[in-house]
């Protein structure tokens, strides 16, 4: 990705072609939208509350979750420690 002013060039690494140019929004947001013809479906499954908490505290680690138990009223005991 190379940026310059307003416009944001995405190149290919391996060959060093133009991808596509953006241009950036008044928000000062660039935004992509690139057609496909791919559909995808995506899965949802059950995590255990642990994980849960651990996603809605912007993925705080579960060492820091334990300890904030202590800290917040509601929060459930935190038992898992595994990475996601």
């Amino acid at each position: 990705m190379n940026f310059n002013g307003d416009k944001c060039l995405i190149i290919s690494k391996k060959k060093g072609q133009l991808i596509t140019t953006i241009t950036m929004a008044l928000n000062k947001i660039y935004s992509l939208k690139m057609p496909t013809d791919k559909k995808y479906s995506l899965k949802c499954g059950e995590i255990d509350e642990s994980t849960l908490w651990h996603l809605r505290y912007g993925h705080l680690n579960f060492y820091s979750l334990k300890i904030l138990k202590h800290m917040v009223k509601g929060l459930p005991s935190i038992i898992n420690e595994n990475k996601i």
